[in-house]
């Protein structure tokens, strides 16, 4: 190093007892230090791709599920339609009580079939008629046997 009137180069006086270490850009301390700083650009620039690759997934996965709650929305308000009407609930009810009427129809003809007293066949035949004006489709002669 040269002498600078009783200064090195790097401004250090020789009594101040300053210690020389070489930090120029061929030592060993900038090689590690450019190493290292390549080292973290790359340990980052997989670290952003995998994130990156983690978000896609998720922001797909999402879109997924956004459209069956839109689907599931779209079921939804079909189903608050039918309850909105009025006369829906009186449909069911009057399907439900066909049903019934129809199912106690088809076991009076049944029981008509086995037994043997005519006065007993009769009556069936008079309740089998009853129903059938309830339900609103009373047979012509009003028997079940026929």
């Amino acid at each position: 190093m040269k002498d600078f009137g009783g200064k090195r180069e790097d401004g250090c006086a020789e009594e101040q007892g300053c210690t020389t270490t070489a930090q120029g850009p061929g030592s060993a301390a900038g090689r590690w230090s450019f190493v290292l700083s390549v080292l973290a650009v790359v340990v980052s620039s997989v670290f952003a791709f995998g994130l990156s690759g983690n978000i896609s997934g998720v922001n797909s996965h999402l879109s997924a599920e956004a459209e069956t709650v839109q689907a599931l929305e779209k079921k939804i308000a079909g189903l608050e339609q039918l309850v909105r009407k009025d006369d829906a609930a009186k449909l069911v009810r009057d399907e439900l009580n066909n049903a019934v009427l129809a199912d106690v129809l088809h076991r009076l003809e049944g029981l008509v079939q086995r037994v043997d007293d005519p006065a007993l066949v009769q009556k069936i035949n008079d309740a089998a008629a009853l129903l059938r004006e309830v339900q609103g489709a009373a047979a012509p002669d009003g028997s079940l046997d026929g």
